[in-house]
């Protein structure tokens, strides 16, 4: 499923104050359960259209048996070497539930800083 980086970066940083406020040191069951949460505050933060239903939308396109909460809970079990990071468990986040990012805005001169972007006009 494809969301607005905007979402993303929203996410990181709460998740990372999550770690900073909250609890540093969460299991596998209370870190699920706050990056749902998570997701849901990223997205009104971020003004998505759909945040009301995201959570649901996001387990419907990843074809999550279990659900959302399980999944990412038994991720976070399995994986002793996750760093406790809003970065790393965004990269984990995206790798369960299948996330890609996009950002609308952006335009060919903003690609051109990036690495590994190629105008195709360059070629001929």
């Amino acid at each position: 499923m494809k969301l607005p980086l905007e979402l993303r970066e929203s996410l990181v940083i709460a998740i990372d104050d999550y770690f900073e406020t909250e609890n540093d040191d969460p299991d596998a069951t209370t870190l699920a359960n706050a990056v749902i949460r998570l997701i849901e505050h990223a997205a009104e933060d971020a003004d998505y259209e759909d945040s009301d239903d995201l959570i649901t939308d996001i387990e419907t396109a990843a074809e999550l048996e279990e659900g959302m909460l399980d999944a990412l809970e038994f991720e976070f079990a399995k994986n002793d070497e996750l760093e406790l990071t809003g970065e790393d468990i965004a990269v984990a986040v995206e790798k369960v539930l299948g996330l890609t990012w996009t950002d609308d805005g952006m335009d060919e001169d903003d690609l051109d800083g990036l690495d590994g972007y190629e105008d195709d006009e360059d070629d001929y």
